[in-house]
């Protein structure tokens, strides 16, 4: 339970709406169980003391239960409002790499996010050869296996994927690693910025309104991101660490079939 509601609250504090939204697209479900369902999440709502938002109540498999959708959340709830499941839910019928029910749903989830990111706050270091796909990455400046991904950083674009860094300076707001990438996310040439600073040269510090730190770091906590590199493609396949070129250029073609 306590597990729970670690991951149900985690929900309302990223969002911290005054309002509770209920299902915005809602799958065939008869008024009867949809009014039960509502209950159950109003009653979590005031266990954890804060509101938060539903996009989806659609049916699983198995009858009488429905899978949540909040956010970048994905949870399940019983017919009767009874009881509340999270965890990963498995369909043993089908491949292996998509077997996982809670997995796919919580990709079309981070799909969306990631599309909707404005290319104007990433530093992004372009496919040298006709692009493949994107990885987007959680990064810290600090982080040994950032430095070495940036090292290589040739490597991946060589192969056609452009790699697209957001930030998230593990130590959070206040420290160093924060403000190294609030200077180098300010900067008039981010990416020779962002080579230098990784490589532990000093630069002058900088600051700018309006800059992505603390909403991309935000970000990576709703994506789940705790440690980096934290990997990302483009239909929302979460890779923690680092991933060799061709490892990687490998997972994005996988994801295209």
């Amino acid at each position: 339970m306590k597990y729970l509601l670690k991951v149900l609250a985690l929900v309302a504090v990223s969002l911290l709406l005054s309002k509770t939204v209920f299902a915005a697209k809602t799958s065939d479900i008869n008024p009867a169980d949809r009014k039960h369902i509502e209950a159950a999440l109003e009653k979590i709502s005031k266990v954890i003391g804060k509101n938060f938002v539903v996009s989806e109540i659609n049916p699983t498999p198995i009858p009488g239960l429905f899978q949540i959708t909040s956010d970048l959340n994905i949870f399940y709830v019983t017919r009767d409002g009874k009881y509340v499941i999270a965890g990963d839910f498995i369909d043993i019928n089908k491949d292996k790499s998509i077997w996982s029910i809670t997995e796919t749903a919580s990709r079309k989830a981070r799909q969306q996010v990631l599309a909707a990111l404005n290319p104007k706050d990433m530093i992004i270091y372009p496919a040298k050869q006709p692009k493949i796909g994107t990885a987007t990455v959680f990064t810290d400046i600090d982080c040994h296996y950032c430095q070495v991904l940036q090292a290589k950083i040739k490597t991946y674009t060589d192969l056609g994927i452009e790699i697209r860094y957001l930030a998230f300076p593990r130590q959070g707001p206040g420290s160093k690693s924060w403000d190294k990438a609030v200077t180098v996310w300010c900067s008039n040439n981010k990416t020779e910025d962002y080579n230098l600073a990784v490589q532990g040269k000093n630069l002058a510090k900088n600051n700018c309104a309006n800059n992505p730190v603390a909403t991309d770091f935000e970000l990576g906590i709703r994506m789940g991101v705790n440690g980096t590199p934290t990997i990302f493609l483009d239909n929302g396949a979460k890779i923690g660490g680092i991933v060799e070129a061709k490892e990687l250029s490998q997972a994005i073609k996988e994801q295209t079939k």
